[in-house]
């Protein structure tokens, strides 16, 4: 049978539970290669997960540098020898121990180098299963081929299992930025393929809560150069859908970085992402004008909305809430 490998990065997990590498042992399918790449860890997660390495062989474990996941990934993908390989968060875990082998035996029977199935979140410790907007993306409402030109959706690279020869062959790797990375990956191997195969049932189960926190400065940059790049990639190929959505997806970001949008570097990554926006909206004079409009002319009662931050930002997410305004009419 066909080897998987299960490529799970991890960066100071020595105090949190580690459900990802445990679903992943618990799974029905035995030919499994658990590849776990410790990002730098200042704790002791390293110790925790040679522990577990000991008693099970199919566990091996990497030491790397402080890059971010999407380099400790690549590490873990030069050194896989599985027929496929999958991705998965230390904090996150399979909905039932048959995952693995439902998508493998799925991706041997038909003609497609990537499948995959939906995905839903754990909130609180609460399961949801529902998605609305933007995310309906992570649903598949039946079984089927689909072409990524009618999909142009980039989120939820876990749920899928990948030929790993495919990878290679069309030098798939994650961009070295510290946050977006993984949507990058994504894209750029649901375009190399041109489709994918999806199944309707559940495969991944995200931990929403877990994942939230505060970005320090050189994390927003990455985020937002991430964004840019994404938007070139969807200009460039005429992937309509994914311009507007990138455009928007700013929005998300905005509780993450605030705090950064004041920075030199910032503001100037803020105007090459703008730059790439113009190209899509006709609005290029209220781009370059954006920001002086509400540093000059925006008069707020209190000390958030008249903080630097907040003016900013506001201006970051000006065009998105424009395109919402539009498409929502």
């Amino acid at each position: 049978m066909s080897t998987v490998s299960i490529i799970i990065p991890f960066y100071n997990f020595g105090h949190q539970p580690m459900s990802g590498l445990y679903s992943a042992l618990k799974q029905s399918y035995q030919h499994l290669e658990i590849l776990c790449v410790d990002d730098g860890s200042t704790d002791n997660s390293y110790k925790k997960v040679i522990r577990i390495a000991k008693r099970d062989k199919r566990v091996r474990v990497i030491k790397t540098e402080h890059k971010g996941s999407g380099e400790a990934r690549n590490v873990a993908l030069n050194v896989a020898s599985g027929k496929y390989v999958m991705f998965m968060d230390m904090d996150d875990k399979y909905p039932d121990k048959n995952t693995v082998s439902k998508l493998v035996s799925k991706a041997e029977s038909v003609d497609c180098d990537i499948v995959g199935g939906s995905m839903i979140r754990c909130v609180d410790k609460k399961i949801e299963c529902d998605w609305d907007g933007r995310c309906k993306g992570f649903l598949f409402e039946k079984e089927q081929k689909i072409d990524f030109k009618d999909y142009q959706f980039e989120y939820g690279f876990y749920r899928f299992i990948y030929n790993r020869e495919f990878l290679i062959k069309e030098r798939i790797r994650f961009p070295r930025y510290l946050r977006y990375q993984d949507t990058l990956f994504m894209v750029q191997a649901m375009h190399k393929a041109g489709c994918f195969y999806a199944l309707p049932d559940v495969v991944y189960v995200y931990n929403t809560h877990a994942k939230f926190k505060k970005w320090n400065k050189q994390q927003t940059i990455d985020c937002i150069n991430a964004l840019t790049d994404m938007l070139r990639f969807a200009i460039d190929n005429s992937y309509e859908l994914l311009e507007h959505t990138t455009i928007m997806r700013i929005n998300d970001f905005v509780p993450n970085m605030s705090e950064y949008f004041q920075t030199d570097e910032v503001k100037k990554a803020c105007d090459i992402f703008l730059s790439e926006v113009v190209k899509v909206l006709p609005l290029d004079k209220y781009c370059y004008n954006v920001w002086e409009q509400l540093g000059t002319n925006v008069v707020e009662q209190n000390n958030i909305t008249n903080s630097k931050s907040y003016k900013i930002g506001r201006c970051i997410t000006a065009i998105p809430r424009t395109i919402r305004a539009i498409l929502t009419k």
